[in-house]
Order: structure tokens, then sequence, then C-alpha cells
């Protein structure tokens, strides 16, 4: 009888568990598997849309898979490239840009993503790689993302032969993987039961939709692959405190400098343009890794990537030093993430575009600056977003009815009645006596939303409403 009671109780549960990570599905393995093919459809019809995880590498297979055409430039990067989009380095023309970076990405996304475009047919021409020390650390080995890159594994081992690099090693971790089983598996695996049960309390299982911005609550997914963090990420700042136990914690592994180098050399020696993305860290953290010794791994890491770029004639965007893209703390959430588009803007404006197309830089070389003359009035109009500093809580989006695409705001509830530290600054420079007149361009929602201060050299809050 007690055995008969305890199989009979195991076997509730069992099922139990397995119906109810079949229903809820917070990765779309089964009952919900139609939905991420729908808002996959959706995207890539150029649509923005919110829910699709940014971990499931399956989603990347899928979104390569239905793509029509293969871009012609594509991203490799973690969340720190989330934010990086085609119209920051001149791409216009809807599908020629893809941002495929996810959660926690490591080197074994890179190749898995590189091997699905190879199974599709070709590699795109151009490929911004993001090189970040985690990328070189043996935990992205075993990263918690595992289970979710298990769909990609037959891509990724595909690419690692051409590559040369069919060890014993890969064959017995890859060779066999079959993505059916581990699926089956996953009904009663104690890692999907926990991301289900938070996600049915959270109801974040009925998140997808599509939505008409970017500056939301959730995280949206834009039709180019690149993605902006909900309003509670974006504001972290000054909120929670730089932390540096992840960046103590790197475990280097030359077995993963030698397979990067082995990507390169094979991506160079095939024709496809590479371009390195090195992602800064917030300022409080790089004054850190500057002082202590075990933190200067990541310097030289740095310095590796220089040397290699300048071997091959490799273009390198960014630093890991955030003053040289004249960064400040407010341009972080936290100790290695972007909080704004404008912040993603001021690493890419100092360089040129390696397809030989406009970045956002050369577009504004006179930088938002209109001039009109009649008989008896000059006008002269500077575009909101072109400030020479934007502070949180100011954020600058898209929008295709603002002047110039681009329209400032702050989002709700992050203003005060009375006059705080200015967010945006301008600098103008009036050389001839008269009377001038500011006027502004801007749209309040209601009698509660209508109103900022301007400060003019430093003098008076001047209550605009």
């Amino acid at each position: 009888k007690f055995v008969f009671v305890f199989l009979t109780s195991f076997l509730v549960v069992i099922t139990s568990v397995a119906v109810f990570n079949y229903k809820v599905d917070s990765y779309c393995l089964f009952s919900r598997a139609y939905l991420l093919e729908n808002s996959l459809d959706d995207l890539l019809s150029g649509r923005m849309v919110s829910g699709i995880s940014d971990v499931d590498r399956n989603v990347q297979k899928l979104i390569i898979e239905k793509m029509q055409n293969i871009p012609d430039t594509i991203v490799l990067g973690s969340s720190r490239s989330f934010l990086l989009r085609a119209s920051f380095l001149g791409h216009e023309k809807t599908g020629s840009f893809f941002n495929h970076s996810v959660g926690g990405g490591s080197l074994k996304d890179y190749i898995a993503i590189l091997g699905t475009y190879k199974r599709k047919g070709e590699l795109p021409e151009t490929i911004i790689i993001e090189v970040a020390p985690w990328l070189f650390d043996e935990r992205s080995e075993t990263s918690l993302f595992m289970r979710q890159w298990e769909p990609v594994a037959h891509a990724y081992y595909d690419f690692m032969n051409l590559l040369n690099y069919n060890t014993p090693r890969l064959i017995s971790l890859y060779k066999n993987v079959k993505y059916e089983i581990s699926r089956t598996a996953e009904l009663i695996a104690y890692f999907y039961t926990i991301e289900n049960m938070k996600s049915f309390l959270s109801g974040a299982e009925k998140n997808y939709r599509i939505v008409n911005c970017n500056y939301s609550d959730v995280l949206v997914k834009m039709p180019d692959g690149s993605q902006s963090f909900p309003f509670r990420k974006r504001s972290q700042y000054g909120k929670k405190k730089v932390s540096y136990k992840n960046l103590k914690q790197h475990v280097s592994t030359q077995y993963l400098q030698k397979i990067f180098f082995e990507l390169i050399d094979y991506l160079d020696k095939n024709g496809t343009q590479v371009v390195f993305f090195l992602p800064p860290y917030n300022p409080k953290a790089y004054q850190v890794i500057k002082k202590e010794n075990e933190l200067r791994y990541i310097l030289d890491y740095e310095q590796m990537i220089w040397d290699l770029a300048k071997a091959k004639k490799i273009p390198v965007m960014g630093s890991y030093n955030p003053h040289s893209s004249h960064l400040s703390y407010r341009d972080f959430s936290v100790t290695q993430h972007l909080n704004s588009d404008h912040a993603m803007e001021k690493v890419f404006n100092n360089y040129l575009n390696i397809t030989g197309k406009k970045t956002v830089a050369e577009k504004n070389s006179n930088p938002g600056i209109g001039h009109l003359a009649s008989a008896d009035l000059e006008y002269h109009w500077l575009e909101a977003e072109y400030a020479d500093s934007i502070d949180y809580p100011l954020e600058v989006v898209d929008d295709a009815n603002a002047s110039e695409g681009k329209f400032m705001f702050s989002p709700n509830g992050t203003g005060t009645a009375s006059p705080q530290s200015i967010m945006a600054t301008y600098t103008v420079t009036i050389s001839q006596p008269g009377e001038y007149i500011l006027w502004g361009r801007v749209r309040g929602s209601d009698a509660l939303d209508n109103s900022f201060f301007v400060e003019i050299d430093y003098g008076y809050d001047n209550l605009w409403e």
C-alpha cells in the first residue's frame, strides 16, 4: 500500500507539473508556440513587439529562418548591445540590419547564430561583434542560459566544423544534441517550472502584443532586432549601487580566446567585414577597474582587441573607457548597461560606419541648427534632441511625426513641481544685440503634463506652460 500510494502521489505531482508547464509555457515551447510564431511575423513585418524573451536562443533561430533576405549587417552581443539600432549606423532600408544580441550573450551564442545563417545560405556582409571580458570567462560555457541555447546547438556544431574545431570534446557535447528530446524534458524540468511560476504570478505570459512606442514599462523589441529596456531598468541610476562583484569573479580561459581568434580569422578569410564593439563601463566602475590589480584583466582584454584590430585592420567602435565617448554615470542604469538611445548614440557618433553610409554624427555635423531669414526677422532653430547633455529623467525617442523623427520627453511620474538641476543644456552664441524670443514646439497631454522650467545663463528658473 505504501509503495502504491507513493507512486500514485508521485505520478500526480509529475503530471500536474507537466500540465502546468504545458499551459503556462513562458518560452512558447508547447501550447503557446503559435503566439511566438505570430509575434515574430509581426516583428519582421515592421512592428514593435513586447513580451519576446531576450534570453531564449530559439527566438534568434526562428527569426533567421523566417527572414526573406539576409541582412547586410548584424550585431552579435549581450544585453549591453540591446540599444544598438539600425539608425545609428545609417541603415535606412528595412531588413538591411538586424541586432541578434541576447541576454548573457556568449561566444557560443555568436557561433550558433552564425551557424544558423550558414544553414540558411550565407553570412551577412558586415558583423558587429560585442567584445566584453565575459566572452572569455569559462562560466559563460555553463551559464544559466544553456537551456535556452540548446535549440541552436546543431548550428553551433556545424560552424565549429568550419573552424576545424571538431575536437572529441565538442563531438561528445554537441553532436548528439536533439532539441525535441530536450524540449520534452522541459515539461517536468525544475528550471522551466520556476520560470513558469514567475510568469504565471506576474502575468508575463500574456505580454505578447504589438506596441506603438519604445519607451514602455516592458521590454520592447524593435523591427531591427534592437530592444528598449523597461522604464524601471532605465531609471536605476543613482538608486542602485554600482556592483563590482561580477567583475572580480572572472575565470579566464585560453580555450575560449583561441576559438575567438579562429572565428575572426575565418570571417576575415571569407571576406566578411568584422567590426568590434567595446561596450563602456559606468565611470564609477571604470575608476575602480583602473585602480585594482585584480581587475587589470579588463584593460588587458581591451588592449588585446585593439592589437587584433590593428593586425587585421578591423574597425573598433567604443571603449571600456566611458570618458572616450563623453559618458557620465547618468548614462548608465547599472554597472555595465547604457540606459538610453542618446547614450548609445554618444558611443557611435565618434566613428565612421565602415559601409560608407552616414552615421548619426555625420548626418548632424551641424547639429540640428536651422536658419531662415525674412525682411524683418531671423529664425534659428535647434532640435531638442541635439542638446549638449541630456540627463535623466529626460529621454530621446523615435517618432515619425516629430521634427527630424525624434522628440524628447519626461516619463510619467518623474517630474517635480519645483525646479531641479538642469536636465538638458544647449549652447547658443549670440553676437549681435537685439530682442530675442525663445520659442519651443511642445506637446502636453493634459493640464498636469504641460510645463517645465527654462534657465538662461544661470539666471532665474522660468516656468514654461
